[in-house]
């Protein structure tokens, strides 16, 4: 009798250990979902925490709890100290940019609008396609989609984060046609003109002539960045 008794307890802890690590030990997990950083929490539920954890930063997940406000935690390892995130803010997926990360501007035909906030239809420019942003956020905006929170030419906006790419062997540019359009809104390109663009490799050639002045530049099919700009005048 003793002895099924004692298995029946056995029985137990081995279904509740089940349960409550439903995470693997070791795990490397992502913080996300969130504006700026996480509390990493001395227990689950508690408001006391050792530090902040940055968006976007690798942590060792160890284990997985139910907190004593009834939210999932994550128990993690950060720079040494073990301690609780809510599970709500990690993911084993990279899929959000880290703060202070350059990004580029990608799966759009031309351009993204940089705005005001976080879903809204104000916005301050806009940004054209393979353009290099500096992503120092992220967070849900007031329509459910992702944006990051970038900084373009000194001015902190919000660009949705299916427009955000990281360097990857991936080309934004996939035609002569795209790298003409980037050069038209990069240079501003107004008036009568010709423009052409010719395929050599890793980069499109774009030349511009107008009004007796000519102008050259490299396209790059992987980020749209421009470079070797020669000459002026358009």
């Amino acid at each position: 009798m003793l002895k099924k008794y004692i298995a029946a307890i056995l029985s137990v802890i081995t279904i509740i250990s089940i349960i409550a690590v439903p995470v693997c030990a070791s795990e490397t997990m992502y913080v996300c979902n969130v504006k700026d950083s996480v509390y990493l929490r001395k227990s689950p539920g508690s408001g006391s925490y050792y530090t902040t954890i940055p968006v976007g930063t690798a942590v060792t997940s160890l284990g997985w709890q139910k907190g004593s406000d009834g939210i999932g935690y994550n128990q993690v390892l950060y720079n040494g100290q073990k301690g609780w995130v809510k599970s709500e803010y990690l993911s084993k997926a990279r899929n959000n940019a880290l703060a202070g990360e350059t990004v580029y501007i990608a799966n759009v035909k031309n351009s993204v609008y940089l705005r005001k906030s976080p879903g809204s239809g104000s916005y301050y420019t806009t940004i054209p396609v393979g353009t290099a942003v500096l992503s120092i956020g992220w967070q849900k905006g007031s329509d459910g989609i992702g944006y990051n929170q970038v900084v373009y030419n000194g001015q902190k906006g919000w660009v949705k984060s299916e427009y955000i790419k990281k360097s990857s062997s991936s080309n934004v540019v996939t035609s002569a046609e795209q790298a003409k359009q980037i050069v038209r809104q990069r240079k501003k390109l107004s008036g009568n003109y010709t423009i052409t663009a010719k395929d050599m490799g890793s980069y499109y050639l774009v030349n511009v002539k107008k009004s007796g002045s000519e102008y050259s530049c490299h396209v790059s099919k992987e980020t749209g960045a421009i470079s070797n700009e020669a000459g002026g005048g358009v």
